[in-house]
């Protein structure tokens, strides 16, 4: 089967793309050679790849990649060599293909592609979508953006998750990031983005709220920094999840009439799918 990659953001310093794992890794690429950097549309770029490291990060370990020039576009990592997961095992931890953008907002397309591929979006409104694998949809920075994971035409079981890290922020006030086809087998990560949160009900109240967007959709609103003591719950992020494929309450189908009609006039159910969601790791916060 397709395995889902460990790969959770990606920044970019002047020449040095650091590409983060939610693990650690237990080797390091050597042969500069496997690494070959595209325009989106599958161009070459003159820009090489000088040299590989591994750094401590918060999120696991960081593969740092510094390349020969600074980019100036939205660009693809192209890997060609062995992949190696933290216990020696060859496996999808390190992807073929890392998608990355700019901070200008892009369109980011890997909807052709069958394996497994990061998705890294940066600052701006940018469009992100994977494709028939098990795919990573990153976003940070400032923005409204639109995230596609992609259909499942290879009969394996598709599980795509889609990350937010701290760093990211609605570009406008009342803004939304939207997951097109969010499903049962997916997985909403935010533990990069929230802080201080515990595996407790009496937390989730203070970080996470669950209403409809009176559009047949759930809307997850998130205040990150948790309720502080005296304050009141105060939205810094939203994420409009649509599709819902496969995923029941109570034994009704989560469509546009249930969710409009019932659901979302009814406070109680809402906080005990929101439980749900958590306890199945459809949603992940630490």
């Amino acid at each position: 089967g397709v395995t889902a990659p460990h790969s959770v953001g990606a920044a970019i310093s002047g020449a040095v793309l650091s590409v983060a794992f939610d693990s650690t890794l237990g080797a390091m690429p050597s042969d500069m050679s496997k690494f070959t950097l595209t325009n989106l549309d599958g161009t070459a770029l003159a820009t090489t790849v000088s040299s590989v490291t591994l750094t401590t990060g918060s999120l696991g370990r960081s593969l740092d990649l510094t390349l020969s020039s600074a980019p100036t576009s939205a660009f693809i990592i192209n890997y060609a060599g062995s992949q190696i997961n933290e216990s020696g095992t060859t496996r999808d931890t390190l992807v073929k293909k890392w998608y990355v953008g700019t901070s200008l907002g892009d369109t980011l397309d890997a909807s052709a592609q069958t394996q497994s591929v990061g998705v890294f979006g940066l600052a701006g409104n940018n469009i992100l979508k994977g494709g028939s694998g098990s795919d990573v949809l990153v976003i940070d920075g400032a923005g409204n953006n639109t995230l596609t994971g992609g259909s499942n035409t290879s009969g394996d079981v598709i599980s795509d998750t889609y990350v937010i890290r701290n760093g990211h922020t609605q570009g406008t006030v009342g803004g939304s990031d939207v997951i097109t086809d969010f499903d049962k087998t997916d997985k909403l990560n935010l533990t990069d983005l929230l802080s201080g949160y515990t595996n407790d009900v009496t937390q989730r109240d203070k970080y996470l709220k669950l209403v409809g967007d009176g559009a047949g959709n759930l809307r997850l609103s998130i205040d990150k920094d948790g309720i502080p003591f005296g304050q009141s719950f105060t939205e810094t992020n939203s994420v409009v999840l649509k599709g819902l494929s496969g995923i029941t309450f109570n034994g009704n189908v989560l469509d546009a009439n249930y969710i409009d009609n019932t659901l979302s006039k009814d406070a109680a159910s809402l906080r005990t799918l929101l439980q749900q969601l958590l306890d199945q790791n459809n949603i992940i916060t630490h």
